[in-house]
C-alpha cells in the first residue's frame, strides 16, 4: 500500500504520465506571470488581476482541483526613456484526491522591460520570482490492508506501516523556499501583429522535502512558450496561435492551439463608455495527453474563459475520455477607457482601426 500511494502522491498528481510535473492549466498562457516572472507587467493596463480554476478525473477519484490568484502592475514606467519596472504575487494551490495532497505556493515576482527602439515596438523583459512551497499529506482518509476486518475497512486499527500510524493524525508537512527566472521579448506593432515569446526556470534550487520517510527533490522546470496574434489590415477577425513546452525531468509537456478571436464592438476613443467587446474560440491539444476547448468573452477590461479537458492517455478508459472543467478570470484596469486612462502602459496596446 505504502508504494501504491507513493505512485499516487508523485505520478497520477502530475498532469504528465510519465513522472512528476508541476499542474498546469489549459489556459496558462492568458495568465501567464504564474510560468515566467519576465511577464509580470507585460499587458495594456493600470493593473491585471486573474484568476484559474480547474478540476479533473471525478469519474476515477475524489476530483483533483487547482486554482490560483495572481496580481501584477507596473510600478515605475519611463525610467530611462521608454523602460519600466513591475512587480507581481501569485498565490497557488493543487489539492490531489483522497490523500489530500496539497502543493500550495506563495510567489511575489519582479521584472524590469527594456525598449529596442524608439517606438517601442520591441521590448525584453527580465524577471525573477521568489517565494515559498509547501507540500502535506494526511492519511486519515486512506484504508490499509491491515485495517481490513472482513467486513469492511476499521481505520482504528494500526495500518501496520510504523511512519503512517506516528503520522496518522497530523499528516505531513514541508516548507521550503522556491526561486525561477525568465527572460521574455515582445514585439507590437499594435494593429497587425502581437508576439511574445519566453523562456524560464522554476525550482532553481530544487527544493526538496520528506513525505512516507522519503527525501525527495522537486525537477527544475524549464518552461518555453509563444503567443502571437495576427490579424489582416481592417479586419475584426484575428488569429492567435499559442504554444508551451515545458520540461521537468523526465517528463515533457507540449501544448499547441490556437483561438479565433472576434471583436464584437470597439471600444470608444473619447469618454471609454463604450466598451470594447469581443470572443474567443478554439481548439488546443496536449501531446499524447489530452485535448480542450477554449472560450473567452471580453467586455472592457473583464474576461471571462472556460474551457473543458478531454482526456486521451492511458486514463481514458477509467475516465471515460472525461478530464476536467477550467473557469478563468481577468481584469486589467485602465483598459481602453479614452481620455481617462491615468496609466502609461500603452505599448502593449492592440488596436483595430
Amino acid at each position: 500500500m505504502r508504494k501504491i500511494l507513493w505512485t499516487i502522491l508523485f505520478l497520477t498528481a502530475s498532469f504528465g504520465i510519465k513522472a512528476q510535473i508541476d499542474p498546469t492549466f489549459s489556459q496558462s498562457l492568458l495568465s501567464p506571470i504564474i510560468l515566467n516572472p519576465a511577464a509580470t507587467g507585460v499587458y495594456y493596463g493600470g493593473a491585471r488581476l486573474s484568476s484559474n480554476y480547474r478540476q479533473q478525473w471525478a469519474t476515477v477519484s475524489q476530483p483533483y482541483t487547482t486554482m490560483q490568484v495572481a496580481f501584477d502592475k507596473p510600478i515605475i514606467d519611463n525610467i530611462w526613456v521608454n523602460d519600466f519596472v513591475a512587480l507581481g504575487i501569485t498565490v497557488s494551490s493543487d489539492n490531489a484526491g483522497v490523500s489530500n495532497f496539497l502543493d500550495n505556493t506563495a510567489k511575489i515576482m519582479v521584472s524590469y522591460g527594456k525598449a529596442l527602439d524608439p517606438r517601442e515596438r520591441n521590448f525584453v523583459t527580465v524577471g525573477f520570482e521568489g517565494g515559498v512551497s509547501q507540500k502535506s499529506v494526511t492519511f486519515s482518509g486512506l484504508n490499509w490492508e491491515s485495517q481490513f476486518n472482513r467486513v469492511g475497512f476499521d481505520q482504528s486499527l494500526p495500518t501496520g506501516e510504523p511512519y503512517i500510524d506516528d503520522k496518522a493524525n497530523s499528516g505531513v508537512s514541508v516548507l521550503n523556499p522556491d526561486f525561477g527566472m525568465g527572460i521574455q521579448y515582445v514585439y507590437n506593432n499594435e494593429e497587425t501583429k502581437l508576439l511574445k515569446a519566453g523562456i524560464s526556470i522554476q525550482h532553481i534550487t530544487k527544493p526538496t522535502y520528506e513525505i512516507l520517510g522519503r527525501e525527495v527533490s522537486t525537477y527544475r522546470r524549464i518552461n518555453f512558450h509563444v503567443d502571437y496574434k495576427a490579424k489582416p489590415n481592417g479586419s475584426t477577425l484575428s488569429f492567435w496561435p499559442k504554444m508551451l513546452y515545458s520540461i521537468q525531468g523526465p517528463s515533457r509537456l507540449l501544448y499547441i492551439g490556437s483561438d479565433f478571436h472576434w471583436l464584437l464592438q470597439q471600444a470608444g476613443n473619447i469618454t471609454g463608455s463604450v466598451k470594447e467587446i469581443s470572443f474567443a474560440l478554439g481548439p488546443y491539444y496536449r501531446h499524447k495527453e489530452g485535448m480542450s476547448i477554449q472560450s473567452r468573452l471580453q467586455v472592457g477590461g473583464l474576461t471571462v474563459g472556460a474551457s473543458y479537458d478531454f482526456n486521451l492517455n492511458q486514463l481514458r478508459t477509467a475516465s471515460n475520455l472525461l478530464g476536467g472543467p477550467e473557469v478563468l478570470v481577468v481584469y486589467q484596469t485602465g483598459y481602453k477607457k479614452g481620455r481617462n486612462e491615468k496609466h502609461n502602459h500603452k505599448r502593449f496596446a492592440w488596436r483595430y482601426d
